[in-house]
């Protein structure tokens, strides 16, 4: 018998099948994200808001001899994709009065920026950039606040410890200026975006909350029937009324109509097996989530799980919390260790 002819060609057929293979998973190609180093060993950048010509961070940083916690931290830039010689680092040192460890930012637009931290503690801004002395501080009648959501400089929702939240159509006007509201008590969120005074969606424990306007006012819709493999929630985007997104243990859950109760579903994105840890959208049309396994996400149709594309994050920022997209051409990324990292096309 004469040997088999297939034999010579096996190396072939191997490279033809991983080929094949390769063809039916996400796209990933050359990462277009870089990294900035700003050289805070001891920060965590919990939550990073940016509009077309200014981002800004908040989170909590080290500045001995206090140690990792002691002190807020802000950082800002007028060209994020610059490199690291490009932000601004602000700390707020531990003081007999404030000890302001920052959770969340939001930026309506370049002349407003809002910020909330521990011992209900509410910062705001109108040169987010001009150091410590441009950041004016309230103090609210609550405990630890977590997340912030301001669409337009006229509305603002705080979202703090216990179901108490806060709104405001003046947030630089002093503690008068906000509005108190009770959820469901015990209630910690852990993510919150608003697509105008229309909608806006908070999550946390086992539940997603979702209101429109007025808020506080009319019932919260409440979706509550999500077990432990969905958790822990990492965070929300709300690019338009009829279109939210949560990050999740299981993957990213997507909603056309969030303010029904119960109308989430998981999308099984090709690729994304590995729990969320951010999430944001420039649009209904430009949506990007991170994942543990340090990968970005995007997508210009994002209710179809096949239609996302792969990207790798650099190494030591993989597991991003805080995200923001203002537009397709860029989009910002922060965690850890004051890594940030950037991408000038995030959706290509």
């Amino acid at each position: 018998m004469t040997p088999s002819s297939s034999s010579p060609r096996s190396p072939w057929l191997l490279l033809l099948t991983f080929a094949l293979l390769l063809l039916g998973a996400p796209a990933s190609a050359n990462s277009s994200w870089k990294v900035a180093d700003l050289h805070l060993r001891a920060s965590v950048i919990y939550g990073v808001d940016c509009t077309p010509t200014l981002c800004v961070g908040a989170g909590t940083g080290a500045t001995p001899p206090e140690g990792i916690g002691s002190a807020g931290v802000i950082v800002s830039s007028r060209n994020p994709l610059g490199g690291a010689s490009a932000w601004k680092v602000t700390f707020f040192p531990r003081d007999p009065h404030l000890t302001p460890q920052l959770r969340d930012v939001s930026c309506p637009n370049a002349r407003l920026c809002v910020a909330v931290a521990n011992k209900g503690t509410v910062l705001f801004s109108r040169r987010p950039m001009g150091g410590r002395s441009a950041w004016k501080v309230t103090h609210l009648p609550a405990g630890s606040l977590r997340n912030v959501a301001c669409p337009s400089t006229r509305f603002c929702l705080i979202a703090g410890n216990r179901g108490r939240f806060f709104t405001s159509t003046d947030p630089t006007g002093g503690p008068t200026a906000w509005r108190p509201i009770q959820l469901e008590e015990g209630f910690a969120p852990v993510g919150l975006s608003c697509a105008g005074r229309a909608v806006c969606v908070v999550v946390g424990g086992y539940s997603i909350f979702a209101g429109g306007e007025p808020l506080g006012v009319a019932p919260w819709a409440t979706s509550s029937d999500f077990g432990p493999t969905t958790l822990p929630w990492k965070g929300v985007a709300c690019p338009g009324r009829y279109l939210c997104l949560v990050g999740g243990e299981a993957g990213i859950y997507i909603s056309q109509a969030p303010t029904v109760a119960d109308s989430w579903a998981l999308a099984t994105v090709p690729g994304a097996e590995t729990p969320t840890t951010a999430v944001d959208c420039a649009s209904p049309e430009a949506c990007l989530f991170a994942t543990e396994s340090g990968y970005a996400f995007s997508s210009s149709s994002p209710s179809d799980a096949s239609a996302w594309s792969r990207s790798r994050l650099p190494i030591g920022v993989g597991s991003p919390f805080g995200l923001s997209c203002p537009g397709t051409d860029f989009c910002v990324a922060t965690g850890r260790n004051g890594l940030i990292a950037t991408s000038g096309s995030p959706f290509r």
